[in-house]
């Protein structure tokens, strides 16, 4: 499509006759050819979408899934994550020692301004989930 010798010419056209029957017909090509490509592009929005059919159609094959897991620990409730986020400070970072939890405000900007400690966290609480609930290596 592109490569025809009249491409530049129809574009032309239809983006001076955007209501045209050529320019809607155009249109329609380019933006099934956008979604073929974007649906491979990893988190975009095309992708997401291109994702219930394929989960569908595994449902389909396999049948429903038995179990459906959702990992989701609260950030600002966790000692440990305070304790890697507090890394660097005076008298923070000792997973050791004990120590109380400051307030909700500052347990939020202490998260935001460590936001690595949070990642961190997570992909161990991951990798603790699949290797001993699941049986699976983490790797």
């Amino acid at each position: 499509m592109v490569n025809a010798v009249d491409f530049k010419s129809k574009i032309d056209r239809c983006v001076a006759q955007p209501e045209s029957s050529e320019a809607r017909a155009l249109g329609q090509r380019i933006a099934t050819l956008i979604k073929l490509s974007g649906s491979r592009v990893p988190w975009s929005a095309m992708e997401r979408a291109a994702a219930l059919p394929r989960i569908l159609s595994m449902i389909m094959f396999f049948g429903p899934p038995a179990y459906f897991v959702t990992i989701s620990p609260s950030d600002n409730d966790s000692a440990i994550l305070l304790k890697i986020a507090s890394f660097g400070e005076a008298g923070g970072g000792d997973i050791q020692r004990s120590f109380p939890l400051p307030t909700v405000n500052k347990r939020r900007q202490k998260l935001a301004t460590n936001p690595v400690a949070a990642a961190l966290v997570y992909r161990t609480m991951c990798q603790c989930v699949f290797e001993e609930l699941v049986g699976l290596p983490s790797g």
